[in-house]
């Protein structure tokens, strides 16, 4: 018997909604995560964004494994991400820096299965609703708070005067607003 028939249909179902929620609650976690007492704001978010993003790999590979095939929605745009993935990949061999290229690298490569995994899971209408109504009720809270700082009123004390939500820097404010 193949692995699909020994697992019921709802084991696959769940596995995925966990999938499903483990890439939304790293794109709220990601967003809102921070600690003023701690100097380094990347950290938390970088952790966040490997630890979830590669549980929910994790979960991709046990449904293959449990449908017995892995089943890849083929997407042009991803081509691209994996040779450039192979590219940095290759260049690991030829730097001085190897520690820098390896935070780099993975950073890249989470961001890459980020990807793919969303290609993947986000299959249904209300699920890609969910995703766009989640990231734009985070982008209007962060516009509200941002309104709070220009006022002069801010929650956190951040050292001093910033407009920045709760991003903690405003290269990923700004980025994350584009």
């Amino acid at each position: 018997k193949t692995q699909t028939a020994l697992v019921p249909n709802a084991t696959i179902k769940r596995l995925n909604s966990i999938i499903l929620a483990s890439i939304l609650l790293m794109l709220v976690g990601v967003t809102v995560a921070f600690n003023i007492k701690s100097n380094n704001i990347v950290g938390i978010k970088s952790f966040l964004n490997y630890q979830l993003t590669y549980f929910a790999l994790y979960l991709f590979f046990v449904v293959s494994y449990i449908r017995g095939k892995f089943i890849f929605e083929r997407s042009e745009p991803l081509i691209p991400l994996i040779l450039f993935l192979l590219w940095g990949v290759f260049s690991l061999f030829i730097t001085f820096f190897k520690y820098s290229a390896l935070e780099v690298i993975n950073r890249f490569y989470s961001y890459t299965v980020l990807s793919i995994l969303i290609v993947q899971v986000f299959n249904e209408k209300r699920q890609i609703k969910w995703a766009i109504n989640t990231f734009l009720l985070l982008i209007a809270a962060s516009v509200i708070y941002v309104t709070f700082q220009d006022l002069g009123v801010d929650f956190i004390q951040w050292g001093m005067n910033v407009h920045i939500a709760f991003f903690g820097n405003p290269n990923f404010y700004s980025g994350y607003i584009t």
